[in-house]
C-alpha cells in the first residue's frame, strides 16, 4: 500500500496579504503572479481569496498577450462612450479597445488627423 502525498501547508494569510492580492488583481496580475509575490500559496487559493472579496480577474486565463491600461479621463466621455456602446450591443471597453486599435493601425498621421497637439484630456 503506498502512502497518501504529503500536502503542501498552506500559510495564514494576514489582512496585508489580502489587501496586497486585491491591489495587485486591480493592476491586472494574474493568480500565478500574485501567488509568486505573495509566496507560500497557490494560483488557485488566491483566485479563490479574490472571489469571497467580489474581485474578478481583469486579465482573462489563455490570453497571456492581453494587457490592461487605466485611463484617466472625463466621467462625461465615459458616459458618451457607453451610450455608444449600448446603441452598438458592446462592451464598452472592449469597444474603445477596437476604435484605438484602428487608430493604432493607422500610424501617426491617423493620430494626428484625430487629435491637436495641444488638447488634452481636462
Amino acid at each position: 500500500m503506498t502512502a497518501a502525498p504529503k500536502m503542501t501547508t498552506q500559510r495564514m494569510w494576514t489582512e496585508q496579504d489580502r489587501v496586497y492580492a486585491a491591489y495587485l488583481a486591480g493592476t491586472g496580475a494574474t493568480p500565478a503572479e500574485i501567488a509568486a509575490l505573495v509566496g507560500g500559496t497557490s494560483a488557485a487559493y488566491v483566485g479563490q481569496v479574490l472571489r469571497s472579496f467580489g474581485l474578478l480577474n481583469l486579465r482573462r486565463p489563455g490570453r497571456p498577450n492581453e494587457d490592461i491600461l487605466t485611463l484617466r479621463w472625463k466621467r462625461s466621455d465615459r458616459q458618451r462612450l457607453n451610450d455608444i456602446a449600448d446603441r452598438l450591443d458592446r462592451d464598452p471597453e472592449e469597444l474603445l479597445a477596437l476604435i484605438g486599435r484602428r487608430v493604432l493601425d493607422g500610424g501617426v498621421d491617423a493620430v494626428n488627423a484625430l487629435v491637436d497637439r495641444f488638447d488634452t484630456v481636462g
